[in-house]
């Protein structure tokens, strides 16, 4: 049976061997995985680590990985026709970060995936994944999971970015990142509103938020 998700407690300096363990402990908390099941899914996984303003796959490249966030913050973006970066999505501990049926445009990344903090990530191979579900449904109710948490977002964004005014959209973002302004550089949250930072610097004084980032 699927759980909310619940925080990771989790540093840094964790071991490759805890960090699966975490994440093993994570996706015991949402289904009822049997130890054959985590040893198989383990097999094909492994932990990295990224510095803060690391791409984990640029825009374009091929990247045949499942990604869960044990530690940090990640954000999608693209570049239009200028060069010009267009936020299109956060992702935050402890998080799948969609799935690549739909992060991929024929077998290519979408878009770029930036850390924003140092962050510690468990990659599953894609194609060792498909190749268990037929013989693990956990799994397969897992990527249903994952699947619906990734539709929801973009629902979530829409209704952020189908606000009247800068403003309001700031208004509708706060509420569905709580405290996330905190720990990420603001033009990046301006680029994902559609805004510019002068923009979103004027909302966030008529808030009275005081400047930070």
């Amino acid at each position: 049976m699927l759980s909310h998700s619940r925080q990771l407690s989790l540093n840094q300096h964790e071991s490759p061997s805890n960090a699966l363990r975490l994440f093993g402990d994570y996706l015991h908390g949402m289904v009822d995985m049997p130890p054959r099941a985590w040893q198989d899914l383990k097999n094909i996984s492994a932990v990295r680590r990224y510095s803060r303003r690391h791409d984990l796959v640029r825009e374009g490249e091929a990247f045949g990985q499942e990604v869960f966030i044990l530690e940090g913050i990640m954000r999608a973006f693209t570049l239009d026709e200028e060069g010009v970066e267009r936020t299109t999505a956060f992702y935050q501990q402890p998080q799948f970060m969609g799935i690549s049926t739909l992060r991929n445009q024929g077998g290519l990344s979408a878009a770029t995936y930036e850390s924003l903090t140092d962050s510690i990530l468990v990659c599953v191979n894609s194609d060792g994944l498909r190749s268990l579900l037929d013989t693990h449904p956990p799994l397969v109710e897992l990527a249903a999971f994952v699947k619906q948490q990734e539709i929801e977002r973009l629902k979530k964004r829409d209704s952020c970015l189908m606000q009247p005014s800068g403003l309001e959209k700031y208004k509708k973002f706060r509420v569905q990142y709580p405290k996330l302004e905190d720990e990420i550089p603001h033009y990046t949250i301006a680029s994902y509103l559609g805004i510019t930072p002068v923009s979103l610097s004027r909302a966030r004084k008529k808030m009275g938020i005081r400047p930070s980032h």
